[in-house]
């Protein structure tokens, strides 16, 4: 999903992690929440384990299943494209709605072929309350990989104001 569309930096590079970062939150704070009724079964018997009970979504096709603790969604295991991934969440704050908002997670992908790791993302994200929305102002993320070492990028949003509807694409 591209919501980011008009978007102009002055380094390549700035804008398409600039690009790639904003879309990645806006995907993720959309309201997707599953229907009460979908089936889901515990994944094990495990009740203690310190990420949350596991639990998979049993009609759900790249075979997502979650950590839960404490009513909130703590780690994301999911396989697709060819690609293995997990999302752990390492700390979430409360807005004045009581909704989650990520301030601290770390993505590992493998390839799910061969089981070799192919990078790890650790994100660090700060938010200000503009209007109704919470809105990212600091995103730093810090990416491992094999090959490349470390790459460290952050963006910066400042003297955020709220549109009113988005242009036509």
């Amino acid at each position: 999903m591209c919501v980011c569309r008009e978007l102009k930096l002055p380094a390549p590079a700035a804008e398409t992690f600039a690009k790639a970062i904003l879309n990645s939150i806006v995907g993720h704070r959309l309201d997707r929440r599953l229907d009460v009724g979908e089936p889901c079964a515990f994944v094990d018997e495990v009740t203690n384990h310190p990420l949350g009970r596991a639990v998979r979504v049993l009609k759900d096709g790249p075979g997502t299943n979650y950590r839960i603790r404490d009513k909130e969604v703590i780690q994301v295991n999911r396989t697709m494209g060819g690609v293995r991934y997990t999302h752990t969440i390492l700390e979430n704050e409360h807005n004045v709605d009581m909704k989650h908002l990520t301030v601290a997670y770390v993505a590992d992908l493998w390839d799910a072929k061969t089981g070799a790791l192919v990078r790890t993302d650790t994100n660090h994200q700060t938010w200000i309350r503009v209007g109704k929305f919470d809105l990212p102002e600091v995103v730093t993320r810090i990416r491992a990989t094999p090959d490349h070492g470390l790459e460290v990028g952050t963006l910066k949003l400042s003297n955020l104001k709220l549109g009113v509807g988005l242009p036509k694409p």
